[in-house]
């Protein structure tokens, strides 16, 4: 989908800008050495390729060209420093080890090939001695956390063993939380910490109803409220790590209810906190607007062009290409006429007959326009279980009107017949109608329902979940 392509070529243009070193709006200490000399030693690595990758949201990429190393010595070396950020270097045998590089990138590192990570000795970078510590306490504690919850299983009904196991649990997260405080206070401004605390969660409180269940709405509430807590918007660094892109996506995909208003909400929220005209503004937006574009929510779509109204202009993203943002309104401006709440509006095909036929002489209460090509797949398939719905519901007050996309009408005609299909048929194989810019159809069957008032109630669904919107139609 056109729009899509759009936002991949977004992601792809923050990568390039960063991958240059863009001027962030994070001040730091200017380094005590210019460029970049890296020297990693891996012990039992025979040489082979190497990749150098870097990080821009959840998208991988190379930072410099794949090189071949001679032996178990590697060296990353550049006159101009890298982004700050943190760094994959890739072996031969796709093992790895995470690099953290700030404005400081003069510095060695030593581990075994069969041990990277509890081996791993570094000199020079306190940021990537933190970065191992940090691991290596990672490794630990998740065995003892995985181990303890699997003793919960195991204890299943023995509510005292349980009890125990729930407080030895707690007891070692709290101990993961101060150990990372640590840091913060050892270390307060070493970009590791700054890394570290961004990702970290806020505590889950355990609001209760008057009954004493967990009131598990406001608990979420409570959670989201404090999620952004430790993040700096500020900090164009943390762009360059999975951190943000990670509590992106669990605020917006899964804290936040998928609903139209709902996510509009959330999304405005996180606009409002990012820079303007920043990487990270940038990469917030297309985010957004590639997850919305074409989405499962019912009407999912306006939050795309609510994105691409609001947040795509000079005001947020000044720095990105004239054309791509009008190529993104155009692609809004075509879904705009068949959202939901909007009148849905009429079109004139022709029937099996070679007759005028409008969808708006179709006086049920409900209407379904079922847009469809005889020759699809999976038209094919859903359009059997499409006629089954209207034979249940058409003497209960839906209609519909079933449009063909196909070019070609002697085939149509066939179909129809073959298929002894007796709702309203029609066709416009020449556009005479235009229907495609009056309702989206980016993928066939497409399916809108309109109500007694001809306003756009359902879209984006299956046949099967017609029976819903139907029964809660009626029931007003």
């Amino acid at each position: 989908m056109k729009y899509k392509i759009i936002f991949v070529n977004i992601v792809l243009f923050i990568q390039s800008l960063m991958a240059i070193g863009l001027e962030s709006n994070f001040s730091a200490a200017p380094a005590m050495k210019t460029g970049c000399l890296i020297t990693v030693v891996i012990e039992g690595f025979p040489g082979g390729k190497v990749k150098f990758l870097g990080i821009t949201g959840n998208h991988n990429y190379l930072i410099i060209p794949e090189f071949v190393s001679t032996g178990q010595k590697i060296v990353i070396e550049q006159k101009e420093p890298f982004p700050s950020g943190l760094y994959y270097l890739v072996f031969a045998e796709k093992n790895y080890i995470q690099i953290l590089l700030d404005t400081d990138q003069h510095f060695s590192m030593h581990a075994k090939n069969s041990d990277l990570i509890n081996s791993m000795h570094v000199e020079g970078s306190v940021d990537n001695k933190l970065l191992y510590q940090s691991l290596r306490y990672e490794s630990s504690y998740k065995k003892k956390i995985d181990e303890i919850r699997q003793n919960i299983t195991d204890a299943d009904r023995d509510k005292k063993s349980t009890i125990d196991l729930e407080k030895k649990l707690d007891a070692i997260i709290i101990g993961r939380r101060n150990h990372i405080q640590e840091f913060a206070k050892i270390y307060p401004d070493s970009f590791f910490t700054k890394f570290k605390l961004a990702g970290q969660n806020p505590v889950l409180e355990n609001p209760t109803l008057p009954n004493g269940d967990i009131d598990k709405e406001k608990q979420v509430e409570l959670y989201k409220e404090k999620y952004w807590d430790n993040y700096d918007f500020n900090d164009m660094r943390l762009l360059k790590t999975p951190v943000y892109h990670n509590k992106l996506k669990q605020y917006i995909k899964e804290l936040t209810p998928q609903r139209i208003n709902d996510v509009i909400e959330s999304a405005d929220f996180i606009m409002q906190k990012v820079p303007k005209n920043t990487e990270l503004c940038m990469y917030t937006a297309s985010y957004i607007c590639l997850e919305y574009s074409k989405t499962t929510i019912m009407g999912g779509e306006a939050i795309y062009v609510h994105m691409v109204d609001n947040y795509l202009n000079d005001e947020f993203v000044v720095n990105f290409d004239k054309k791509e943002i009008e190529k993104a309104r155009d692609d809004a401006d075509k879904i705009r006429p068949s959202l939901i709440g909007k009148i849905g509006q009429n079109i004139t095909c022709l029937s099996p007959e070679d007759r005028p036929l409008s969808l708006y002489d179709l006086d049920s209460p409900i209407v379904v326009l079922y847009i469809y090509n005889v020759l699809c797949e999976h038209c094919i398939e859903e359009t059997p279980e499409m006629f089954e719905v209207y034979m249940a519901w058409q003497d209960k007050g839906v209609d519909v009107f079933a449009l063909a996309t196909n070019r070609d009408v002697d085939i149509w005609k066939d179909y129809v017949a073959k298929e002894n299909l007796t709702w309203h048929n029609a066709i416009d194989s020449n556009y005479k109608s235009k229907y495609y810019k009056k309702y989206r159809v980016d993928i066939t069957p497409e399916i809108y329902v309109l109500n007694s008032n001809r306003e756009i109630i359902g879209m984006n669904l299956k046949p099967h979940q017609l029976d819903s919107i139907f029964e809660k139609e009626f029931s007003k």
